[in-house]
């Protein structure tokens, strides 16, 4: 199956993501622990986020480093097209130290604090 590049962050500065996880990963290249969106856009594709920066709690949305805005609806859980494009990118960017953090976003939406973190 293909991997491709999204559309810009012009070109879709928004998108809904359903069957989602949030993982934290160190990439070598990067040399930091960043914090990524993984699973499935209502078209079905898969997708990985670039890391995040920002979490809104109240709107339940999360902003990358690249400027896009996701918007987590549904329930958590990478479908099987989110799978594939994780896995997928997990081995592209030679990522190690994989920790699956979605519970802790879904406790900070379950208690909303004030101000935004990522």
């Amino acid at each position: 199956m293909p991997i491709w590049l999204p559309s810009t962050v012009t070109e879709a500065p928004d998108e809904r993501i359903r069957s989602w996880a949030v993982f934290e990963v160190c990439v070598p290249e990067v040399g930091e622990r960043t914090k990524h969106v993984a699973g499935e856009l209502a078209d079905c594709s898969g997708r990985v986020s670039s890391p995040l920066v920002a979490i809104d709690v109240k709107s339940r949305s999360v902003v990358t480093r690249s400027g896009r805005v996701y918007h987590l609806v549904g329930r958590p859980g990478l479908g099987l097209e989110g799978e594939y494009v994780w896995r997928q990118w997990l081995s592209i960017n030679e990522a190690r130290d994989v920790n699956d953090v979605t519970s802790e976003l879904l406790q900070q939406f379950a208690k909303p604090k004030s101000g935004n973190a990522a």
